[in-house]
């Protein structure tokens, strides 16, 4: 038997109101399922954000010694005394530092506080003191330079000298030769 809305409503009575109400019930069945629905939809569907990713990758430092700090050639003495050379002078030594932009550089050192004769006896004093500048042809220009200090590159580049004094004894003390030592710059970035 094949039953619509109307052989219902025709053969029962009040049947016409009871197929209203329950299609009524049912309409509003499916728009509850289907608010439902869309409400749990809306709930699970996710949302997206998006960070920005950098990273800078700094040129590698290079120091290079471009001159070594020579007191040249100094007759003996039986008093002894003391020779100057200062950072600005030809004979200063220096340093030239190659790395990335404008970066932080932190600058320490190794002076030392002798010099020995290489065929043996004798030492001679030395005081050393570093400079530094951005500027390459000015030496005049640099300042001195302590301990754990930072200096900031300029265009990738800095410079250093080296300069100082010798405290010569008597040549009892200090034999004719040549004395040697080293100064140990070293630099690295302050935030990389």
């Amino acid at each position: 038997m094949n039953l619509t809305r109307r052989s219902i409503s025709s053969s029962v009575p009040g049947a016409a109101r009871l197929v209203r109400y329950l299609s009524l019930l049912a309409a509003l069945a499916l728009a509850g399922v289907h608010a439902g629905l869309a409400q749990q939809i809306r709930r699970t569907t996710p949302v997206a954000a998006n960070i920005g990713i950098e990273v800078q990758i700094a040129q590698s430092l290079s120091l290079v010694a471009t001159n070594d700090l020579s007191f040249g050639q100094i007759p003996t003495s039986n008093a002894g005394g003391q020779v100057f050379i200062r950072h600005d002078e030809p004979d200063a030594g220096r340093f030239e530092l190659r790395g990335s932009g404008s970066n932080d550089i932190v600058v320490n050192y190794v002076a030392p506080t002798q010099l020995t004769n290489e065929s043996g006896a004798g030492v001679i004093g030395v005081n050393l003191e570093l400079y530094g500048t951005t500027s390459q042809g000015n030496a005049s220009s640099a300042e001195r330079l302590l301990q754990n200090e930072t200096v900031s590159l300029s265009g990738g580049r800095y410079f250093f000298f080296v300069g100082g004094e010798l405290v010569i004894g008597p040549v009892s003390s200090n034999p004719p030769g040549i004395y040697v030592g080293e100064f140990e710059l070293e630099v690295s970035y302050l935030n990389l």
